[in-house]
């Protein structure tokens, strides 16, 4: 008779324990504006916008139902907390309510700063690529002068949050909680409910969320722009709470230092390095390509401007080396403070364009350019008229800097046209400037003792 009595009381227990952890969290009612999200520019931010707590005296509302088999069995005092798990970031802890056992079975419940009057940010900025984990986790105490001390220091957080600092002290909840645990540790922790949300399950901004039905509490979803969208990257690593970059800065500012010595290859691997190791933070495409830029313009300033080495030749870090690293992006940094010089060239008869412009930046770059693309002249058409540049006066007077985006034209199976737009190319013929025209320059291909060369056919200039 004893065992059976054992053994029902066994199942009860059972019973009952399976309400608790059979309780689930849902999505429910989205209301406020369409929600809106570019991954490849933006990020997300989740706050918690209200929260729906019984009170005592309630026994039969669905939210008491639901709080009731939530809360059989518990301890004598406890606290709730939110665990955001977003992608690529480590949990984020928020406190919600405390809970205390007035009498068998019953208990109260505290806001801790949450209400329908105060909105707190429940996770930091964050690229939506996988799905959100919400966790509900449960901490509870027992013991009398256990419990009393954590709702004196848990009272003191709700103090500060009254006078205005909620958001922070709340949204920062992680070392407390920890804190906490270890001076006083718990009877229990038990993650009591938990919820996993997609981007694509987001169609307004407010997400009810439902617990049997029952309306929980509610978060807010916002956008926000990139940290370095302003092309700022002292302002960008600082919002988005990058550390230990001033080592990465060290090694690229050495190498661009002795850039005349040891040449262009030792920095290329140094950013290339570098925009490996931005390729693995937290933050969207558009910032990881701006802050791999603005870092090599910023601390790389002879290589990304350009210098002349011992022979003469102009060593330059280009467009061409910046899209090819793991984070380059040149069609989002053009035209920006963080742009580089030179074009991307992915086909072999625009590698050799973008030599031939290259070299034509110093006296020794254009001896080599007229050995290699030029056949004894240089056929320059200026406005209709045309203009013969022999290889000395192509060495003396023509001149090309800082070439930026240009459009390639195929015109036969073995010729091409680039076309330069106003701006796009700082070139000049015996100090004469046409940078502020559009210039058209024509390459062709040529069999040459059975090797296959590149040469410029031509230039045509429009100055207006």
């Amino acid at each position: 008779m004893k065992n059976a009595s054992y053994f029902i009381a066994f199942l009860l227990l059972l019973i009952c324990t399976s309400l608790s952890f059979g309780q689930s969290l849902d999505i429910g009612d989205q209301t406020g504006d369409d929600f809106t999200y570019d991954m490849d520019s933006e990020y997300v931010t989740i706050s918690l916008k209200d929260l729906n707590l019984p009170d005592i005296s309630d026994d039969s509302s669905a939210i008491a139902q639901f709080f009731k088999k939530l809360f059989f069995n518990r301890k004598r005092f406890g606290l709730a907390y939110v665990e955001v798990i977003t992608p690529f970031n480590k949990p984020e802890k928020t406190i919600l309510f405390t809970f205390e056992r007035e009498e068998a079975e019953r208990y109260s419940y505290s806001y801790i700063g949450a209400s329908d009057r105060i909105t707190f940010p429940l996770s930091n900025p964050f690229v939506y690529s996988k799905p959100v984990v919400l966790k509900i986790v449960l901490k509870e105490w027992e013991d009398e002068k256990s419990s009393a001390a954590v709702k004196k220091i848990i009272g003191a957080i709700n103090q500060t949050g009254i006078s205005g600092n909620a958001a922070v002290i709340l949204s920062n909840a992680t070392l407390i909680l920890d804190l906490v645990e270890q001076i006083f540790k718990p009877d229990s922790i038990e993650e009591a409910l938990s919820l996993r949300i997609k981007a694509q399950d987001i169609q307004k901004s407010d997400l009810q969320i439902i617990g049997d039905n029952s309306n929980f509490f509610r978060l807010f979803f916002t956008t926000q722009s990139g940290f370095f969208s302003n092309y700022d990257l002292q302002s960008g690593i600082l919002n988005a709470d990058i550390k230990s970059i001033d080592s990465w800065k060290k090694v690229i500012h050495n190498a661009d230092l002795h850039l005349k010595s040891d040449g262009l290859d030792p920095l290329v691997s140094a950013i290339y390095s570098f925009s490996d190791y931005v390729s693995e933070l937290s933050l969207n495409k558009s910032d990881r390509a701006i802050m791999t830029a603005c870092a090599v313009r910023n601390w790389a300033p002879n290589a990304s401007n350009g210098v002349t080495n011992l022979d003469g030749d102009l060593i330059q870090f280009t467009a061409h080396h910046y899209s090819r690293l793991p984070t380059g992006n040149l069609k989002i940094i053009r035209k920006s403070q963080c742009d580089f010089t030179g074009v991307d060239c992915r086909t072999i008869q625009c590698h050799a364009m973008s030599d031939f412009i290259n070299k034509s930046a110093t006296t020794a770059g254009r001896k080599q350019a007229a050995d290699l693309y030029l056949k004894g002249e240089l056929t320059v058409i200026i406005d209709g008229v045309e203009k013969l540049l022999s290889i000395d006066q192509f060495v003396s007077q023509f001149r090309i800097r800082r070439p930026a985006f240009f459009k390639a034209e195929p015109t036969g199976p073995m010729s091409w046209s680039y076309h330069f737009e106003p701006k796009s190319l700082s070139l000049s013929i015996n100090e004469n400037s046409y940078q502020q025209s559009k210039i058209r320059m024509d390459i062709i291909k040529e069999k040459v003792d059975s090797e296959w060369k590149f040469y410029i056919a031509g230039i045509e200039i429009l100055s207006s």
